[in-house]
This record gives C-alpha cells, sequence and structure tokens, in this order.
C-alpha cells in the first residue's frame, strides 16, 4: 500500500480529479494497484521466481484458476471468476510484467521500460572509470521506485547478491537525482563488528540538535539515511543483531535514548535506505519486526545479455577516443572472453578451508575491462597488443589470486581455449616473444613474464601503461628507484630484486594506479609485502604512512592517526598510501573502522 499511495499524487489534485471520469479514476487505480502488486509482492523473489510469477499473475488477471494450475503453485484455496472485468488496461504479453511501467494518461497504459534509456546521452570523454554507470533497465526502474518512496518518506531496501550494484544505484540516486537543497545523504556501512553505539554516534553527528531531545538535519531538509550490508552484524547471545534493533526502534517509536543520561532523543526528517545481500557467507537473516517496516525490492545477477551490453558500451567508449577501426571491433569479444573467464572461473575455482579467498563476483569482471581501460592510442596501437593487455588483466585479476599448482594449471589451459574461441588466435603465437623455450611450446611459467606497467620509461612524465619488452631494463630502472628511497629514507631497504620482487612491485603499482585501488596481500613474513609496497609507493610519488603500535596503543590514538592520513590526504599535493599489517590489528575495532573508511570515506 505505500507504494500505491506514493503513486496517487495526481488524485491529491481537486482540477485533475474533477476532469476525469469515473472509469478514468477506476483505471487509475486499477493500474496503479497492480503496479504496486508486481513491485511488492511479486517484486522480492529471485529469477526463477519471477518467472514463476509472471505466468501465475497473468492468470489471476484473466480469473479463475484450474485444480492443476493450483496444485502446481501450492495454491489451497479455491480462486473464483473475478466479480467484475478489469477496466484498465491489462500488462502486454509480449515482455514479462517486470518490463512494464504504468503511465497515468487517458485510461492508463503500459510503457516498457527500455524506451526511457533510448535517448540517454553517450559516456563523455573524460568520465573517470569507476564513475561510469551505463544506463540498463535496472537503473531506470530502481531509480525510479526509489523516487516515489524517498519523496513520499517511505523507508526501503534493495535486496542482491554481490556485485550487482545496489550501493552504486543508490549512491548515484542520492547524490545526483535528488534537490541537494532538500536532501542530504548520510552513508553507513555495517560490518560484522558493528555496535549499536557506533551507529547511533554516527547518525546523530551529521544532525543538529533543533531544540532539547529534538534532532534533525537543518531546517528545510531531510536526511536520508542509507545503510549498506545491513545484514552483516554479528548476532548476539539471544540471536539479535543490536544495531539493526536500534534502527528498528527508531522505525517504530521515533527516537532514541542518550547515551549519557538516558533522555529521550526525537528524530525528525530522517528517512531510512538500506542495501543487503542475500543471507549466507558471513550475512545473516533479518527479523521480521523489522523487514516489516521496509519496502523490499529483489535485485537480480545481470544476465549475459545485460552484462555484454554494459561492458560493450564502456569498451566501445574507450576505443573510440582515436583507436583504429580494427581494435574497435574488438570490443564485443573482449567482453565475451572476459564473460567466459568469469562464468568459469566461478565454476571451477571454488573456496575451501585452504583456498577461502577464492570468491569472485562482478567486480573482478569490470577489474578486467578497468585494466583494458588503461590503454592509449599511443601506447597499444595493434590488435595483438590489444590482447596482450586484456590477457595480462585477466591474469592479474584472476591467476594472481589462485595458490595451487592444480588451479594455475586449469586457467592457464583455459585461456588457451578462450583466446582460439573467440579471437582466432592461439596462445603461442600471441605470447610468442614470452616463451624461454624457443622448441618448446609456451609453459604456464612464461606468462610471469608479460607485464604491464608505467615506469618502464622513468624520464616519461605521461607514465604510460605499456608492456615490458625488455625485463633487464625493468630491472635497473627499479634497482635506480630503489637505490634514490635508499638515499632519502631514514630506514633504507636492503633489497635483491630477482625477478619475483619485481613482478610484485609491477603488481602493485598496477593497483595504485587504478582510482579506488585498494590491495591484500597474502604471503609468508618476511616475504617482501611491506617492503615492495614502499618501494611501489616511492616509485608512484605517493606518501606511505603507517601506525606505530606500542604498548600503551589504544582507539584513541588510531583514530587520531586516521585523521592524519586523511587529512594528508586531503590537503596534500600528493597522494598516499595506508600501509596496515595484520600485527597491528591490536582491536577488532581498527578493521571496522578501516572497512568503513573503504566503503563511505568516514
Amino acid at each position: 500500500m505505500n507504494l500505491q499511495e506514493s503513486l496517487l499524487d495526481s488524485f491529491k489534485s481537486k482540477s485533475t480529479v474533477e476532469s476525469m471520469n469515473d472509469l478514468e479514476q477506476l483505471a487509475w487505480l486499477q493500474g496503479s494497484f497492480l503496479f504496486a502488486f508486481i513491485w511488492t509482492i511479486c517484486g522480492t523473489v529471485d529469477l526463477k521466481g519471477r518467472a514463476g510469477f509472471d505466468i501465475l499473475f497473468r492468470l489471476l488477471l484473466k480469473g479463475s484458476l484450474t485444480k492443476e494450475i493450483q496444485d502446481q503453485h501450492y495454491i489451497i484455496q479455491p480462486v473464483g471468476e473475478l466479480p467484475r472485468p478489469w477496466v484498465c488496461p491489462l500488462i502486454p504479453t509480449q515482455k514479462s510484467i517486470y518490463e512494464y511501467k504504468f503511465e497515468f494518461e487517458g485510461e492508463g497504459r503500459w510503457v516498457p521500460w527500455v524506451t526511457f534509456i533510448q535517448d540517454t546521452p553517450p559516456i563523455p570523454k573524460d568520465q573517470q572509470f569507476n564513475t561510469i554507470i551505463v544506463p540498463t533497465i535496472d537503473t531506470v526502474r530502481y531509480s525510479y521506485l526509489l523516487d516515489l518512496l524517498i519523496k513520499h518518506g517511505k523507508p526501503a531496501m534493495i535486496c542482491g547478491p554481490t556485485g550487482t550494484g545496489k550501493s552504486v544505484y543508490i549512491m548515484d540516486f542520492l547524490l545526483n537525482n535528488l534537490p541537494k537543497e532538500s536532501y542530504m545523504p548520510l552513508p553507513v556501512n555495517f560490518s560484522a563488528q558493528t555496535t549499536a553505539n557506533q551507529t547511533q554516534n554516527i547518525v546523530l553527528s551529521k544532525l543538529d540538535k533543533r531544540r532539547k531531545g529534538v534532532f534533525g538535519p537543518p531546517l528545510g531538509k531531510k536526511t536520508i539515511v542509507f545503510v549498506d550490508d545491513l545484514n552483516m552484524p554479528a548476532r548476539e547471545v539471544y540471536g539479535a543483531q543490536p544495531p539493526i534493533e536500534l534502527l528498528r526502534q527508531w522505525l517504530e517509536y521515533g527516537n532514541w535514548y542518550d547515551l549519557k543520561d538516558n533522555t529521550s532523543m526525537k528524530l525528525v526528517d530522517v528517512l531510512l535506505v538500506t542495501s543487503m545481500g542475500p543471507p549466507g557467507g558471513g550475512r545473516n537473516p533479518i527479523t521480521p519486526r523489522f523487514l516489516r517496516h521496509l519496502n523490499l525490492m529483489s535485485i537480480m545477477d545481470f544476465d549475459d545479455a545485460t552484462l555484454t551490453g554494459i561492458f560493450t558500451a564502456i569498451t566501445d567508449w574507450h576505443f573510440n577516443n582515436g583507436f583504429s577501426q580494427e581494435i574497435q571491433s574488438l570490443s564485443p569479444s573482449l567482453v565475451q572472453a572476459t564473460l567466459d573467464v568469469f562464468k568459469n572461473a566461478m565454476a571451477n575455482l571454488l573456496p575451501t578451508p585452504t583456498k577461502s579467498h577464492y570468491l569472485f563476483n562482478l567486480r573482478d569482471f569490470t577489474r578486467v575491462i578497468q585494466g583494458i581501460t588503461m590503454s592509449t592510442v599511443h601506447t597499444v596501437n595493434t590488435v595483438n597488443g590489444i590482447l596482450n593487455l586484456w590477457l595480462h588483466e585477466v591474469l592479474r585479476v584472476f591467476y594472481d589470486r589462485l595458490v595451487m599448482d592444480s588451479d594455475i594449471k586449469w586457467i592457464f589451459g583455459y585461456l588457451k581455449e578462450c583466446l582460439k574461441k573467440n579471437f582466432d588466435i592461439t596462445m603461442d603465437e600471441l605470447c610468442n616473444h614470452l616463451r624461454s623455450n624457443e622448441n618448446g611450446e609456451l609453459e604456464a611459467d612464461d606468462l610471469r613474464s608479460l607485464l604491464f606497467c608505467d615506469f618502464v620509461d622513468p624520464k616519461s612524465e605521461s607514465k604510460a601503461y605499456v608492456e615490458v619488452r625488455n625485463m633487464d631494463k625493468l630491472r635497473a630502472v627499479v634497482e635506480d628507484k630503489l637505490d634514490e628511497y635508499n638515499n632519502m629514507s631514514k630506514k633504507p631497504m636492503n633489497l635483491v630484486l630477482f625477478k619475483f620482487a619485481i613482478e610484485h612491485v609491477s603488481r602493485i603499482s598496477r593497483i595504485l594506479k587504478q582510482p579506488r585501488g585498494h590491495a591484500l596481500l597474502v604471503g609468508m613474513g618476511g616475504s617482501g609485502r611491506q617492503s615492495l609496497t614502499r618501494l611501489a609507493a616511492y616509485m608512484a610519488d605517493y606518501d606511505l604512512f603507517q601506525v606505530e603500535i606500542t604498548k600503551g596503543y589504544t582507539s584513541v590514538e588510531w583514530r587520531e592517526d586516521l585523521r592524519k592520513i586523511l587529512r594528508q590526504g586531503g590537503e596534500g599535493s600528493t597522494s598516499s598510501v595506508f600501509l596496515f599489517t595484520d600485527t597491528q590489528i591490536k582491536e577488532e575495532s581498527f578493521l571496522e573502522d578501516v572497512n568503513n573508511l573503504l566503503n563511505t570515506g568516514d
């Protein structure tokens, strides 16, 4: 009913109602009810459930159900004939019920969502990769539904698998689609360590005290609290999740209590929007007592056609900046090849207790395409050059995560098949320059020599991302940089730069070069994780910051150190690298703060 109520603004205008006849008014009421029903009851199921709901919903619109259909859908009560026919037009049968929006014109009409994305402008040439949002049916319909609910003060939730864009859709809507003079977004990210006190302090820190016992945003504005990963907080001994219970208290009673003197604090002009993944893998089920307050919308994994359309649009946008027609024609094949690798990696490289980090989602697909867009027409201008770059990015995203020889052997074999299938070229032909044994076949170990980096030419100011053709020259460059670092640093590093070390420096540098590039370096103690990070940061002209843990180091000193690094990154003229090791996690709350920094920057 919340969604239908939000749809009926037209009935608040007396002139509009008086200009309509009774049939038109009834048609609008019926059409709004059907649309609201689709995006509340029918909109909470997964992809398989939507297909079943599509069939059942259309049968219900026609009237009674046969016993066979009732048994098929486990409907116990008999469904009789309609008391009267529908006045509003029924949903067209060409597509599913989820593909149409009800328009309030005449007696109403159903318009395909796809018509709203046909006139979208192209991606601007100077757009940063991490800010690109390719319009799809999902972006249009979820933005429309969020707009309806938020502007009518209805709490909302979007639920869906990792990597489907839940957070991106909501943040893009809050930052770009709402009038800034009326709405203030407040992102909050939950994790397993989030507490109720932390949640209350974060929200209240962004609100003003209007008068005694009343808190809210500045007059004339509304604050939208966006809680991401809602179901992550750990359960306490009795099964409750205290941060969620705190939110439920706010939604039910409109107030919290002061943590010092227990006085009531009323929250006004504040609205809740949330997102979460399905329960499982560290996520917990949400209590129905809290869920009943939210308008739940389910977002599905993208199908292959949608994924292909999104990433082909991005590669086309990149290759249209001066690349040859031959390279531009590679876009569909590059995306299809990446999709093949992604789907097969998810099916074959499964997580186990010894390989718990074998977790892949759509962000990994995105990282491969992002790596391709780091090329320029001056650095990679041949088809084989682009294919080598694609192969390098696939290796960095998928291969670098592997720890078992059998997994490395599998991905090497599959990449051979993928190149032949999508580009009609063998790996031996493409990577002939990497072959260590001139008389033998290309081996998996040879692919270690396939490197792209931006420090091959230290004198160049463009920092071009190019393939390394001469490992000896690269070693000389890295050794020179190490000597420079040792001459300037109070703590010089005595490193032997063998091939593995140079490869790791290149990998770390690639991550630092990308927007929002964060890395988790896994390895044994003494393997060079910290030293090579320091060297890579110096080579990229980044300042490096690391906390110093002492016996009396507490969360107070930790927060002060975080303020320093944030101030240094925000006010300084150079970028910064924050190096944080597992031995420095003195309290679990340290990880909570890092998690919030990575998700919300706060």
